[in-house]
């Protein structure tokens, strides 16, 4: 059963007080998805980043100064250069999508 199916099935019982999905607590197919144990695999890997102060993330990134060289990344289309081989089949739309990146490159 799917984990979709088995948490309708659960929310459709929630007011049955005798209720309990053994389906959520034990798969019967040994290769099912046991949804409780995936739940506390991913508490346990979310527990470990409990303790990030996002905003001391952010004095970090600020004092990391990252800065582009534009200029420099513009000039990444004079590194190589490429001539067509005569006699050599090269597909129109290949080129054509070719061009478009290049231009699109050049635009940055």
């Amino acid at each position: 059963m799917a984990t979709r199916e088995l948490l309708d099935k659960f929310d459709a019982n929630v007011e049955v007080p005798n209720y309990i999905n053994y389906d959520m607590l034990e798969p019967k197919d040994p290769n099912s998805f046991d949804t409780i144990a995936y739940g506390e695999a991913l508490l346990q890997e979310l527990d470990q980043h409990k303790e990030v102060d996002p905003q001391r993330t952010q004095l970090h990134i600020d004092q990391l100064g990252l800065k582009f060289n534009n200029g420099l990344i513009r000039q990444l289309k004079d590194i190589a250069s490429c001539n067509r081989i005569d006699d050599v089949p090269i597909d129109e739309n290949e080129l054509t999508s070719m061009a478009d990146l290049i231009s699109e490159t050049h635009k940055a």
